[in-house]
């Protein structure tokens, strides 16, 4: 079976305990309430890719919105999960 197009080489790797602790931090507690607050089955694996793909995207907004209040000399919700 062909592999999709669309799946980024990063998104196969698994999850770090950096990002295992982000869905805590972030109110998901885990992988399984993530996906499945995005819609995605923990049980397809096409899903989980999509879900750490998201997770990564979220980690990146929030580390640049970090990283943006810190040089403006405040500080910034963590918001990257629309929460």
């Amino acid at each position: 079976m062909a592999k999709d197009s669309s799946v980024h080489v990063d998104d196969e790797k698994p999850l770090t305990a950096e990002e295992k602790q982000w869905f805590k931090e972030s109110g998901y507690g885990n992988e399984f309430k993530f996906l499945a607050a995005h819609q995605l089955s923990i049980y397809k694996e096409g899903d989980r890719q999509e879900g750490r793909a998201l997770t990564r995207g979220y980690m990146k907004m929030d580390k640049y919105q970090d990283d943006a209040a810190t040089k403006a000399g405040g500080s910034a919700p963590a918001t990257g999960n629309g929460k």
